[in-house]
C-alpha cells in the first residue's frame, strides 16, 4: 500500500506539505493523518505542465518562474484580451535538435 500512495505523490520532497520528505507525506496518508489534498504541488492549478497527457509535477520556484516569465513573454504579444479565469496554452513540439536541451536536466 506504502509504494501505491507513494506513487501518487510527486517525488519532489518539496517540503510544501509540512513534511520532509513526500515518503514522510505518504506515512501520514495512510495513517489518516493527511489527505493528498494537502500536497501543494499536486492540487496547484495556476500553471501545469503534460508531456503527452502526462502531468508533470513541478516545485513552487519553478513554477512561479514559468508563469511569470510566459505572462511577461505574453504581455508584449498583441493577444485578444486576457481576464481572469482565462486559460492559456502553450505547446512545444519537439525536434531532433531539441533533445539534447532535454537530456541536460535529467543526470
Amino acid at each position: 500500500m506504502f509504494e501505491e500512495v507513494l506513487k501518487k505523490l510527486p517525488g519532489l520532497n518539496c517540503g510544501s506539505c509540512g513534511f520532509n520528505s513526500c515518503e514522510e507525506m505518504a506515512r501520514a496518508i495512510i495513517e489518516g493523518r493527511k489527505k493528498f489534498e494537502d500536497c501543494k504541488v499536486i492540487n496547484v492549478e495556476d500553471i501545469s505542465v503534460e508531456i503527452n497527457g502526462e502531468k508533470i509535477f513541478i516545485g513552487e520556484f519553478v513554477r512561479k518562474m514559468l508563469k511569470k516569465t510566459f505572462l511577461a513573454m505574453i504581455s508584449s504579444l498583441k493577444t485578444p484580451e486576457i481576464k481572469e479565469g482565462d486559460v492559456i496554452e502553450i505547446r512545444i513540439k519537439i525536434h531532433p535538435e531539441d533533445i539534447g536541451l532535454i537530456k541536460y536536466g535529467r543526470d
